[in-house]
């Protein structure tokens, strides 16, 4: 190829596709949510779970699995419900379907989707199963761009129980926009010993999140719903839809530039400012509800309570 032609087809190849913060996701979403929006909750999440389901349908169909489970983790947020239609339309496509929903919201969407499982026979638990035997993929659908590391109970055991070889560690994983204990911004954590799950696909929902520089499996991109002008707005970048289809595979991310890596210092910086101030207002009120307790044990009648609303004028 000449120069000329070398820098025509530079010239002709489309904008990287944009990387999102936790924040431009939750301005998409509140906006998408809004009355110039006009997209009910549901109506997103539907779209957004489909688009997964048929994502995994795509690299992993029923036949490949050859009748093993497929075991789907749900958070209690909305990527814990898009897990949920992910789930319901698993099963319409001929899958095993095994539903985990470690923390269950008796809040709508979430009680209707669990509903309409129930109806189809689809097993909801609270818990993994006890053994790998019959289990062909894992779709993790724990938490989305408002999740902030650490892991907690139970998630942090069920993370553990992913990675172990003697249970789920050898079962291939599919995660939805953010991997199952990694920061949405930063990736994976980084402390010295930490568990990292590394899935072999993940489906980014709306636009990639940052966290997805990092991943390095086959990467999907679903949730097909964003208007144009919004494209637009947020230099988003997204690639076409071709047809009826309801997901695009995307390419590997670019290599992380010295200006990433400044951000993520700095992002790294922050965390740790914030953690450390959490760390002192949390002693702060223990102190206060320790001199509250003494006090009230000299002073007060036994059943007298602690005047804790006059706490925040305390701080």
């Amino acid at each position: 190829m000449d120069n000329a032609a070398a820098a025509s087809t530079s010239a002709a190849a489309p904008p990287p596709i944009r990387y999102l913060t936790a924040a431009e996701a939750k301005a998409i979403d509140e906006e998408l949510m809004s009355a110039d929006g006009g997209w009910p909750l549901a109506a997103l999440m539907e779209l957004a779970g489909k688009s997964v389901a048929d994502a995994i349908y795509d690299m992993y169909p029923p036949a490949r699995l050859q009748d093993e489970r497929v075991i789907v983790l749900c958070g209690k947020g909305n990527n814990g419900g898009d897990g949920l239609v992910a789930a319901r339309h698993l099963h319409y496509y001929g899958y095993r379907v095994t539903v985990v929903c470690p923390e269950q919201s008796n809040q709508e969407p979430h009680a209707g989707l669990r509903k309409q499982l129930r109806a189809l026979d689809v097993m909801v638990n609270m818990g993994m199963p006890g053994t790998s035997s019959g289990v062909g993929l894992i779709v993790d659908a724990a938490f989305g761009f408002s999740f902030r590391p650490p892991l907690r109970a139970p998630y942090d055991y069920i993370l553990k129980q992913l990675l172990d070889p003697s249970l789920f560690g050898a079962v291939p994983v599919v995660s939805v926009d953010v991997p199952l204990g990694w920061d949405v911004e930063l990736g994976p954590p980084r402390e010295e010993g930490a568990l990292v799950l590394q899935p072999d696909m993940l489906v980014s929902l709306s636009a990639p999140k940052m966290c997805a520089k990092r991943f390095e499996g086959l990467h999907y991109l679903g949730g097909r719903f964003i208007p144009a002008r919004m494209g637009y707005k947020y230099k988003l970048n997204l690639p076409k839809f071709e047809g009826t289809d309801s997901f695009v595979i995307l390419p590997p991310p670019p290599p992380l530039s010295e200006e990433d890596l400044a951000e993520e210092e700095a992002r790294v910086q922050q965390i740790a400012m914030e953690e450390e101030r959490k760390k002192a207002e949390d002693a702060a009120k223990a102190e206060v509800r320790r001199g509250c307790r003494l006090a009230r044990s000299k002073l007060l009648p036994v059943s007298s309570p602690c005047p804790l609303p006059f706490l925040p004028l305390l701080l």
